[in-house]
């Protein structure tokens, strides 16, 4: 029992192993440190007296004789310390104090019982218990005359044989069998003791209803359980009463008349039964009859057990350690008040300051909530308090002193409908109390058993037993009609609800509760417990089946998970759970199991899902659209998952990063035509949305402008009429084959501009085609871009320039090995010849018969650059168009190249080397016309008259006169001949 020795009897005793420490400093350091010392004085002792071959037996009753030397010498401080030195009395207050050496010990009252039990059996009479136990005199003189053997029976009791009766009831013995035991062994031992309490219960004159008037008098309910509650749970407390041993004293004096009361009692409910059993034994001697042996075995005895043990919970509660909770034990207790919507606890938690020495358990509640309460309950029969009168109370507290105590030890009276004690002890964080308060109570007590199972359930909760928590949770469902405390109070139902309602809505809270503290698997067996009691058309159903799906998900039981999710029967749940279904699996990379479950009438909603968090989540960390190109690849529905796949390459057109970034996009392209070639060709296109031009902006811009600045249209009864709604619909576009074979294509295009070029930037968003083919251009891919250029029908002209300009600087910083590749050259020739070898392929193989638009981009820059024209195009330009040749020529200043050119070309005409020319026919009377570039020849002959100073150029001149003047003859000869053959 806590504070049996005080601290300066501990001190006075531990100054005996420790004679060198100065104990005066022990006196502020609180009973905490004396305990560590007085522990290591007796571990150093123990030590002391050990040896190396001494065994565990051995060293165990080394340390029980060191432990039991240090209880001798206490005891013997103690005792002394008590010895009376006075006696005190304090004025008005009838209050009388014994002085002692050490403590100072205040006399109380006593009850009518306690009178019974302790006063000498011959100063008991009728008329001093008139009218106290029992208005009947018959019934008094019962009471009076079983004062003598109860008296007897208690003297004849060994203390050994009294503390082995309150063993076996803490070891749940059930007190009748343990009082029999004893009875039987007392009187075997003790003829005589059998024939005086035979001759003493002959002697009683109505045993039976003098028993009957203790046991009424034990009942600290007086009989009616019920109704040692708070009404409505609520608090009054007279501003006169609530000074009143509020104090730690006042507690400890409270809490110790408490114990004494239970002490007193419970040993007198002791002699009671073995009283009875007495008589049952020594029935014929003690003149009982019949009658009165049933109603000893069938009521008496039974009443007097479930007293015995109601006592000893009450003794046990008030004499209990306890532990001062810690802030966080404190604000744990909130938490889960909060999760069963019980906000304010029972009647306010509030924790008591500590007190700085060992306290009860029943001291603490007086100092928290079960102070006031027991005041408020008093508060009506204080005359004073009633009348706000605080001198009578203030000056009186002595006499309020057994008022309070016996309401407080009511408020822990097991056998009533009261469960404040046992609520403060779980919010108190007096969790092992609780514990061994219910295993008290548990084997006999009926009263709120299912309350105190839920509440013992959360006080292992919070010790880290979870899985026996639960069960006791669950256990205590089926209290929750029949006790108040849990129907109405913890399941928060009403008086009216119906059972199945209260079991759900006690389930859900419990749910709470158990999530609260960590414990989604239980919390997940507590809903399955619910389902499987509720009605399928309760409206709670969903709750639980949100909350099995819920738990199965964290757990990772994706197929469990799913099937809650179908039973659930509310829509909007059902649907939320599915989003958090396939966020989860896809976060987890669950994704075949997504596709693969069979969703029926949620399909719509899947895809519904999927596209809202595909389009709203970053794609370069989520990429929901693979997981929605699945989902309808595995549906057969290859038309959406080419839809998804061009919806995620026109995102990473514009999101994406780097060459990765385009790879994927690469990829999103060739599904996209994959799935379209798996489908006829005649439904081989998807729709692709087309943003809203400026001009439309703009229109319904100034269309809602000009609708604000004129009143509207009204009807013909004045009510304003809306306009009509826009008929132009939304514009879209339909995608084929081609066109998405086309920006596949552009794509990858650019990703060899990446692969050759490493430090082209690979973002920027889309490029048009002739921005890409411009970038292959630079990147020397001349092959690349001249296949895109056909394919996008863009000019292949100023790719062949770009060509031209490598050939005649070869040399770059770009990958010289992959460009070759890409371009198809072989890597053992020449830097410069493969340019030119690739330039003569393009040049022959792009242009077009009877054109020379390449031949001229070509020309052009190579004569622009001073570059010699290679044999293979002059040779190439001739046949196609040798004037244009020539007008180059003359264009660039190349005059001894026009000379020569132009006289070949004269002398084509004239029958040598007409073909060499690109001439059909020779100058012949009977053949086609043939020409002259004459612009280009008086050209010609005009830069060499300029340069006729220079001999070279002279001759040049002189040359192409006569080749002219040799044309003319022929000319003027052709034509006479022709002139003929016309007329003949």
């Amino acid at each position: 029992m806590p504070n049996r020795f005080s601290a300066h009897t501990l001190r006075k005793a531990l100054g005996i192993y420790r004679r060198n420490t100065d104990m005066s400093t022990l006196i502020d350091r609180g009973m905490w440190k004396l305990q560590e010392e007085v522990e290591a004085a007796l571990r150093d002792q123990v030590e002391a007296r050990l040896t190396s071959d001494l065994t565990e037996e051995e060293v165990t009753q080394i340390t029980i004789e060191a432990w039991a030397t240090f209880y001798s010498h206490t005891l013997q401080y103690h005792q002394v310390g008590h010895k009376p030195v006075g006696v005190i009395g304090v004025g008005a207050d009838h209050l009388i104090g014994i002085v002692r050496k050490q403590v100072v010990s205040w006399v109380r009252p006593m009850d009518a019982l306690e009178v019974v039990a302790l006063a000498p059996v011959e100063s008991l009479n009728v008329a001093s218990l008139d009218g106290v136990l029992s208005e009947d005199t018959v019934v008094s003189t019962a009471v009076v005359a079983l004062a003598k053997p109860l008296h007897l029976v208690r003297q004849m009791v060994p203390s050994e044989v009294a503390a082995a009766f309150t063993l076996d009831l803490y070891h749940l013995q059930p007190p009748d069998q343990v009082g029999n035991s004893i009875t039987t062994s007392l009187l075997a031992d003790n003829a005589t003791l059998a024939t005086s309490l035979a001759q003493q219960l002959a002697s009683v004159s109505g045993l039976v209803p003098g028993l009957w008037a203790y046991l009424h008098a034990l009942q600290l309910d007086m009989g009616m359980p019920d109704a040692l509650t708070l009404e409505n749970g609520s608090l009054c407390v007279p501003e006169t009463l609530s000074g009143v041993l509020c104090g730690h004293a006042g507690a400890a004096i409270v809490s110790a008349v408490v114990a004494q009361i239970a002490k007193g009692r419970l040993e007198l409910c002791r002699d009671l039964l073995l009283l009875q059993q007495v008589a049952l034994q020594l029935g014929h001697q003690c003149r009982l009859t019949p009658e009165a042996s049933a109603q000893l075995r069938s009521t008496l005895l039974p009443k007097t057990t479930l007293l015995t043990q109601a006592y000893f919970a009450l003794l046990h509660v008030s004499t209990t350690a306890a532990i001062h909770p810690s802030q966080g034990t404190v604000e744990v207790a909130k938490r889960q008040l909060a999760a069963l919507s019980l906000n304010d606890g029972p009647s306010g938690i509030q924790m008591p300051p500590s007190p700085g020495r060992p306290a009860t358990v029943l001291e603490l509640y007086f100092l928290g909530s079960g102070g006031d309460q027991a005041r408020s309950l008093i508060a009506p029969s204080v005359g004073g308090a009633s009348e706000g009168t605080s001198s009578n109370v203030d000056g009186d507290w002595a006499q309020l002193l057994m008022p309070l105590s016996t309401t407080l030890a009511q408020l822990a009276w097991p056998i009533s409908r009261c469960l404040m004690l046992v609520e403060w002890l779980v919010w108190g964080g007096q969790h092992g109390a609780v514990q061994e308060y219910v295993r008290l109570l548990q084997p006999w007590c009926e009263w709120n058993s299912c309350s105190r199972k839920f509440l013992l359930g959360v006080a292992l909760l919070n010790q880290g037993e979870a899985t026996k928590a639960a069960q006791l949770l669950v256990a205590a469902m089926e209290g929750v009609v029949t006790e108040d405390y849990l129907g109405v109070k913890v399941a928060g139902g009403a008086v009216d609800t119906p059972a199945d309602q209260l079991r759900v809505m006690y389930c859900l809270r419990v749910i709470r509760l158990l999530e609260q503290s960590g414990q989604p698997a239980l919390a997940l067996q507590v809903a399955q417990e619910g389902v499987a009691m509720a009605s399928c058309d309760h409206p709670s159903m969903s709750a639980l089946y949100s909350v099995i799906f819920k738990h199965h998900l964290e757990l990772q039981h994706h197929d469990e998970a799913f099937t809650a999710l179908l039973a659930c029967p509310d829509q909007h749940r059902r649907r939320n759970c599915l989003r958090q279904l396939i966020v989860s699996l896809h976060e987890r990379k669950c994704l075949t199991t997504l596709v693969n479950y069979q969703y029926g009438s949620l399909e719509a909603d899947v895809i519904n899902i999927l596209e809202s968090r595909a389009r709203s989540a970053d794609i370069l960390v989520n990429n929901y659209y693979d997981l929605l190109y699945a989902f309808h690849i595995s549906k057969h529905n290859y038309k959406k998952a080419a839809s998804v796949m061009y919806e995620c390459a026109l995102r990473l057109n514009i999101e994406g990063v780097g060459e990765k970034g385009l790879q994927q996009q690469a990829k999103c392209y060739l599904a996209c035509l994959n799935c379209l070639r798996h489908i006829p060709p005649q439904q081989a296109w998807i729709i692709k949305p087309l943003p809203k031009s400026g001009e439309d902006e703009a229109d319904q811009e100034m269309a809602t402008r000009k609708s604000n600045s004129i009143s509207p249209k009204r009807s013909s009864d004045g009510e304003s009429v809306a306009p009509p709604l826009s008929r132009r619909r939304p514009q879209v576009k339909v995608l084929e084959l081609p066109h998405i074979e086309r920006e596949y294509e552009l794509v990858h295009a650019r990703l060899k501009i990446v692969k050759t070029q490493p430090d082209a930037s690979a973002s920027g968003g889309p490029l048009s085609a002739a921005d890409t083919i411009s970038l292959l251009t630079h990147g020397r891919l001349f092959t690349e871009a001249v296949r895109l250029a056909r394919l996008f029908e863009q000019p292949i002209a100023p790719i062949l320039q770009g060509l031209a300009h490598t050939c005649i600087h070869p040399q770059n910083t770009l990958n010289k090995a992959t460009t070759q590749d890409e371009n198809g050259i072989l890597r053992e020739s020449e830097e410069s010849q493969m340019w030119w070898n690739l330039l003569r392929e393009l040049v022959d193989g792009e242009e077009q018969s009877n054109q020379t638009v390449l031949h001229n981009a070509v020309t052009s820059v190579l004569l622009q650059h001073s570059t010699t024209l290679p044999t293979w195009l002059v040779n190439s330009y001739m046949v196609r168009n040798c004037g244009e040749l020539l007008r180059l020529y003359v264009g660039h200043g190349l005059l001894e190249e026009g000379v020569k050119l132009a006289c070949q070309y004269i002398d084509g005409v004239l029958g040598h080397g007409t073909e060499q020319v690109g001439l059909p026919n020779a100058l012949h009377a009977g053949a086609a016309p043939v020409w002259l570039p004459y612009t280009a020849l008086d050209k010609l002959l005009l830069e060499l008259r300029e340069v006729q100073q220079d001999t070279h150029f002279a001759k040049l001149s002189a040359e192409l006169n006569d080749r002219l003047k040799k044309y003319n003859q022929e000319l003027e000869s052709v034509s006479q001949n022709r002139i003929i053959l016309l007329q003949g």
